[in-house]
């Protein structure tokens, strides 16, 4: 799937839960891929800070996953997925410096298809974080997902998750995520909701897929 994303500002709590699984696609009834693997590159232009000096990201995502058929309607969906981010300071940014952060995280989850229309889904995520030459043991957090899918027809579906996650030094965050898939020509779909594997975190989202496999 080659796909654009545009990232809703919900900071670090919505990325928390979101940068595991590029879950919907995985999910939809029409999907058959038992393993893949996915690949990003994001690039944030140059911009200033208020009180002096310039910043600029480059991001890179590696994942890779599988699907395990636990019965006839149930099956569990793993993924481990590594970013790196890279960050460029400038123009006397020294106070706010920091350097680059890796990240890997961590996703099992449940999938049950009750009938040809619901599906209910819940499981686990956790992450480490930590600057390059950080302990990862101290970034640890973890959290789950929960919630369900209605698929209207072949080209529409609708549902919703909840997202509980842990955070370092701040209160547990909880955050609701409204999905949407709808397939609105041969080759192009309209998702709102989780996006990416590792990185964009919660918004829409256009896919064109010029094949079954791409």
């Amino acid at each position: 799937v080659i796909s654009g994303a545009f990232l809703i500002a919900l900071l670090d709590p919505a990325r928390a839960t979101a940068q595991a699984v590029d879950l919907p696609e995985i999910l939809t009834p029409e999907s058959s891929q038992d393993t893949w693997i996915s690949s990003s590159y994001a690039h944030q232009f140059e911009s200033h800070l208020n009180d002096g000096g310039n910043i600029a990201r480059d991001s890179v995502t590696i994942g890779v996953g599988h699907r395990f058929a636990l019965a006839e309607d149930w099956s569990l969906v793993s993924n481990l997925a590594y970013q790196g981010s890279y960050y460029n300071f400038s123009s006397n940014a020294t106070p706010f410096t920091w350097d680059d952060i890796h990240q890997i995280t961590g996703l099992a989850l449940v999938d049950w298809k009750m009938d040809e229309r619901w599906s209910l889904q819940g499981g686990a995520l956790l992450r480490t974080s930590a600057e390059g030459g950080g302990n990862f043991g101290k970034g640890f957090t973890g959290g789950g997902l929960v919630g369900f899918s209605y698929r209207a027809n072949d080209d529409l579906s609708l549902g919703a998750l909840v997202g509980v996650t842990s955070q370092i030094e701040d209160p547990a965050a909880v955050v609701p995520i409204p999905q949407i898939d709808w397939r609105w020509a041969e080759h192009w779909k309209l998702h709102v909701g989780l996006t990416n594997l590792a990185y964009t975190g919660v918004g829409p989202e256009v896919i064109y897929s010029p094949s079954a496999a791409w």
